[in-house]
C-alpha cells in the first residue's frame, strides 16, 4: 500500500513538473506552431496562456507577396478538446479592426484575408475552427472580373465550423461592410456554401451605392453615357448547384444623372431624365440568369443584357401611357398628338 502511494506522489511530482514546464514554454510552443502552419503570417510578439493566444503587430502575406491583412491583435481560444483528439480544435479567432484587401479575380475565385491551408504531409493533424470574425475592418474591395475597386469600411467578416480537410458540409458565411463614395452605400452578403460539392445559397444586398463607382458593372455595348451623380441598390440570390448558378434579383436605379447626351441600357438619356425628374425619382427592374460560378463576368453581362430589354419595355410603356389613355377614352386625335409629342422629343420616325 504504501508502495502505491509512493507511486501516487512521484506521478503527482512528474504532473505538476510537466504541467509547468508546458505553461513555462507555452508561448514558444504556441510561435513554432503558428509559424510552421501558418506560412506568411508575421508578428511582433506572441503571448500565450492556457485558454488564450495573443498575436501583436500582425501581418499576413500570401504567397505572392500580397499583403492582404494587417492589425494590432489577433486573439485565439484554442479548444481543450484537442487534448483529448487527434485533431487540432480552435475554438474562436477574433481579429478586430484590421485593415484588409479582398479580391474577386477574374475566374471567379474570392480571395479573402485569411490563410490558404496548404497540402500537406499526412502527418499534419486535421485542424477545425469553431469561430472566424473580423470586426471594425477596412480597407479596399477589388473586382478583376469587373474592374472594379472599393473602399471600404466598417467590415465585418464572420465563418464558423472551418475544417480541413475541406468538409463535405455547409460552410455558414455573414459578410457586411460599408462602401466609400460621395454617398455612402451598404453590402451584405449571407448564407451558407459547401466548398466540396460546390453547392451553396447565397443573398447578396447593395443598398445606395453611388452610381459612378457601379459603373464597370453597368458597362455594355448598349451604354455609352457618362454618370455623375444617383444610386443603385440590387437585391440577388446565388442558388448553386455543383458549380451552376441560377441568379433571381432586381437593381433600383434612382436620381440618375448623366453628363450630356447618349444611352444607357439603350435608352436615350433625354427620356431617362424626364421619367426620373417628372414621373419616378426610382426604376425598379427584375432579373433572372444562370450561369456558371467560374465565369462571373459572363453572369455580370447576362444580367446587363435583361435589365436593358426589361428597361426599354418599361420606359417604352411609360412613355407611350398619354397615347393609350387617350386612345382608351376614344380620343383618337389626342392620342396622335401624344405620339407627335413623342416623335419630336426623341426625333423618331413614323
Amino acid at each position: 500500500m504504501k508502495k502505491v502511494g509512493l507511486l501516487l506522489v512521484v506521478l503527482s511530482v512528474i504532473l505538476v513538473g510537466a504541467m509547468y514546464w508546458a505553461y513555462s514554454n507555452m508561448t514558444e510552443i504556441a510561435r513554432s506552431f503558428v509559424q510552421e502552419e501558418v506560412p506568411g503570417l508575421g508578428f511582433e510578439r506572441l503571448d500565450a496562456g492556457w485558454n488564450r493566444v495573443e498575436l501583436v503587430g500582425v501581418k499576413f502575406t500570401d504567397a505572392k507577396g500580397v499583403e492582404r491583412l494587417s492589425t494590432k491583435r489577433i486573439d485565439v481560444a484554442p479548444s481543450m478538446a484537442s487534448l483529448f483528439s487527434s485533431k487540432i480544435e480552435i475554438g474562436h479567432v477574433r481579429i478586430e479592426g484590421p485593415t484588409v484587401l479582398i479580391e474577386q479575380m477574374k475566374n471567379g475565385e474570392l480571395v479573402l484575408p485569411i490563410p490558404e491551408i496548404e497540402e500537406s504531409s499526412s502527418e499534419t493533424p486535421p485542424v477545425r475552427l469553431g469561430h472566424f470574425l473580423i470586426e471594425g475592418g477596412q480597407g479596399e474591395f477589388v473586382d478583376h472580373a469587373a474592374n472594379a475597386r472599393f473602399k471600404i469600411r466598417d467590415l465585418k467578416l464572420e465563418l464558423r465550423d472551418l475544417a480541413y480537410p475541406l468538409a463535405d458540409a455547409r460552410l455558414p458565411i455573414d459578410f457586411s461592410a460599408t462602401l466609400e463614395g460621395k454617398r455612402e452605400g451598404k453590402i451584405a452578403i449571407g448564407g451558407w456554401v459547401n466548398p466540396v460539392s460546390n453547392d451553396g445559397d447565397i443573398t447578396i444586398s447593395v443598398t445606395d451605392l453611388f452610381v459612378p463607382l457601379a459603373t464597370p458593372y453597368l458597362r455594355s455595348e448598349k451604354t455609352n453615357v457618362t454618370l455623375t451623380d444617383g444610386t443603385v441598390s440590387l437585391k440577388m440570390s446565388l442558388k448553386m448547384n455543383q458549380g451552376r448558378v441560377v441568379v433571381p434579383g432586381e437593381v433600383t436605379m434612382a436620381n440618375l444623372k448623366f453628363a450630356g447626351g447618349g444611352k444607357f441600357f439603350g435608352v436615350p438619356t433625354n427620356t431617362l431624365k424626364d421619367f426620373f425628374e417628372t414621373q419616378n425619382p426610382s426604376l425598379t427592374i427584375p432579373f433572372e440568369v444562370e450561369g456558371s460560378m467560374d465565369k462571373p463576368d459572363e453572369i455580370r453581362l447576362k444580367v446587363v443584357q435583361v435589365i436593358a430589354r426589361r428597361m426599354i419595355e418599361k420606359l417604352g410603356a411609360e412613355q407611350l401611357k398619354p397615347a393609350v389613355e387617350k386612345l382608351k377614352q376614344g380620343d383618337v386625335e389626342g392620342a396622335k398628338e401624344e405620339l407627335n409629342k413623342l416623335k419630336k422629343k426623341f426625333k423618331l420616325k413614323f
